[in-house]
């Protein structure tokens, strides 16, 4: 681990972290199921020292490795026993362990400072939808959150407020609570309800990310500035560099359309589109000098095996297992 990253590591554990330190930390374990492994025993042993509140990042490291030493690492999320799993598809234990490992970060931090600034019980939720699955829950307060594959989020209802930490795709119904402010807050931005139903986007490895407000209103703050933009029924935002920008939606349903079973893609490039695929479980090869044609094409989950012959069919191009090429002439 280069000098960056374990300065990122002790920034996040002492909850300092600016959101340059968990993309830094969320790159490293992308794609690596050995490094995705290493932080879920981390969190193991951060679990095991919860009546501490201070932080030993050596010793921390120490523990980890005696652990592993002892036994083979297995990457488990902590699930919901009443959130029972949807549509279930294929699983891929090395990109699933860095979605758990990226979703760590997160619940480490807000686990840690709520600990440490508020001495008041606070229950704890952490929910998780593998590559390929959709899972659906009902929080605490009554909220109903539906996941989308390769997403987590941790709840947290405190007597003042109701936070959740997304990493990934979720839509919520949330419960109205005048007295306790309900905000999803991603390495993007946060999203403050204002008593609505919304959809939000926001997976580590996009430069955007999304909110789409279904019905009622929220207001939306980026990580990088305090200006907030408010939205209303039909309205959705965009998060990039750091800038808010919101328009009308044209067709609101198809944002949500996932939970569903539909996957649909509007004027969207198929590198876009491959790593969509990825996430419920179907991979997609795409030719570099492909990448950035676009596509319009709505695609079944459950008949994604047949994604690459579609996009063939729709782009004029050749379909070669989940390979897209040129077509030969």
């Amino acid at each position: 681990m280069s000098p960056d990253l374990v300065g990122a590591l002790d920034r996040v554990l002492a909850l300092e972290a600016s959101p340059d330190d968990h993309a830094r930390l969320a790159a490293w374990v992308r794609n690596d199921a050995d490094r995705a492994a290493w932080l879920a025993s981390l969190r193991a042993t951060v679990d095991a020292d919860r009546p501490e509140v201070t932080w030993d990042v050596e010793r921390a490291w120490q523990q980890v490795a005696a652990r592993r030493a002892a036994s083979a690492p297995v990457v488990a999320a902590r699930r919901d026993a009443s959130a029972p799993v949807i549509a279930p598809f294929r699983w891929r234990l090395g990109a699933a362990a860095a979605v758990v490992a990226v979703a760590l970060l997160g619940v480490v931090s807000r686990g840690w400072r709520n600990q440490r600034m508020m001495p008041e019980a606070v229950t704890r939720t952490w929910i998780e939808a593998p590559i390929g699955t959709v899972r659906r829950a009902t929080l605490a307060d009554g909220t109903v959150v539906t996941l989308a594959a390769a997403s987590s989020l941790t709840y947290a209802a405190q007597r003042d407020r109701r936070e959740v930490e997304l990493v990934g795709r979720a839509s919520f119904e949330v419960t109205a609570d005048s007295t306790r402010p309900f905000e999803v807050r991603t390495a993007f931005g946060t999203v403050r309800v204002l008593g609505t139903g919304f959809d939000v986007a926001a997976y580590a490895e996009e430069a955007t990310a999304m909110v789409w407000v279904r019905h009622g209103r929220v207001a939306v703050r980026s990580a990088a500035h305090h200006a907030v933009v408010e939205l209303s029924a039909g309205d959705l935002a965009s998060i990039r560099a750091g800038v808010v920008t919101r328009e009308r939606a044209t067709d609101i349903a198809s944002a949500g359309a996932w939970r569903d079973g539909i996957l649909v893609f509007r004027d969207q490039p198929l590198s876009q589109v491959a790593r969509e695929l990825a996430r419920w479980g179907q991979p997609l090869i795409v030719d570099p000098a492909l990448a950035s044609r676009r596509v319009t094409i709505t695609l079944r989950v459950g008949a994604l095996r047949a994604a690459a012959p579609q996009l063939a069919l729709a782009l004029d191009l050749q379909a070669r297992g989940d390979s897209l090429v040129m077509r030969e002439k």
